[in-house]
């Protein structure tokens, strides 16, 4: 493999660059000694191997990576000192270290290349500054942030694994957008009036989802929305109107600031139905009896129109 390599993969492989970004330093579903971890992420538009690289504290922890741990574009690794599934709390832990404890008050993470130059360093203080939770970690608000400044922090919320709060080896903060219905189907309206149908949005994420745009591509489907931001659920409702006899079809646009969906087709259909006429008799014959010459008889039904 390393014969396929170029000049420039390797210098991307060998380069440095990583920021912390999440720290667990007191679990509450396990215990500290079984589910310490943080993360890091890689800011660059090429990987990184923290193979080599430095952690230790302010006093005497300290382990050195002794394995290649590549950290694509844009990529969140987590390094802990339990490996165990089903053991660290239900984290995914890319890197198993020794000889490092996270204090729960104050302490230090400190991370040196191979080279000795710091690449990067958080000093959380206990709550004077930092936050300092029980149950959750230590969750930077965006990775272009600041991470020695303790404002740009804040207790994560995002249940993971055992039930501890956290995100670890993914983005801190997120929307996700989703839907209580993949597809409307409005079955049968008449011709010239309306059908309504609701289309619940919903966000998974833990922070706000925008919403950039919504429209259709027929003008049979029409929206009514005024939510531009939804922290849980909003309701859109569509409303059909046909103008002919016959199927319908169109589709729903959502365009949002989710960043894996960010526009999303739904499917419109329904039927436009001309009411028609539909005679039903109360009886198919009459029966006069007997009536005189020049006398008459009367008889009287019903004709139904049930169409």
């Amino acid at each position: 493999v390393a014969d396929s390599l170029t000049k420039e993969d390797y210098i991307s492989i060998t380069s440095f660059d990583c920021i912390i970004t999440e720290i667990m330093q007191n679990p509450s579903h396990v215990t500290d000694s079984d589910g310490e971890w943080f993360e890091v992420y890689n800011p660059l538009n090429i990987p990184v191997d923290i193979n080599g690289l430095l952690i230790r504290d302010a006093d005497t922890d300290n382990h050195t990576v002794t394995s290649s741990i590549i950290i694509g574009p844009g990529e969140y690794k987590i390094l802990g000192n339990n490996s165990n599934f089903n053991t660290n709390g239900g984290v995914l832990v890319d890197y198993q270290y020794s000889g490092i404890l996270l204090g729960n008050g104050t302490d230090e993470i400190i991370l040196i290349n191979p080279s000795g130059d710091l690449e990067d360093s958080v000093a959380y203080d206990g709550d004077s500054l930092f936050p300092d939770p029980n149950g959750a970690s230590m969750a930077l608000i965006d990775p272009n942030l600041d991470n020695s400044v303790g404002s740009n922090w804040q207790e994560s919320t995002t249940p993971y694994g055992d039930g501890d709060l956290g995100t670890p080896g993914m983005p801190n903060y997120f929307n996700d957008i989703n839907f209580d219905s993949t597809a409307l189907d409005f079955d049968t309206v008449n011709v010239n009036e309306s059908g309504v149908l609701s289309l619940t949005i919903i966000n998974e994420g833990n922070m706000p989802l925008e919403l950039d745009s919504l429209y259709t591509n027929s003008t049979l489907f029409t929206l009514s929305f005024s939510d531009t931001v939804i922290d849980t659920t909003a309701l859109l409702q569509i409303t059909f109107t046909p103008i002919e006899l016959g199927i319908v079809t169109g589709t729903l646009y959502i365009l949002s600031d989710d960043p894996d969906e960010s526009m999303v087709e739904i499917p419109l259909s329904g039927f436009g139905y001309y009411p028609a006429p539909d005679i039903v008799l109360e009886n198919t014959s009459l029966n006069f009896g007997d009536v005189m010459d020049g006398l008459t008889g009367l008889e009287s039904f019903k004709i139904y129109n049930i169409g």
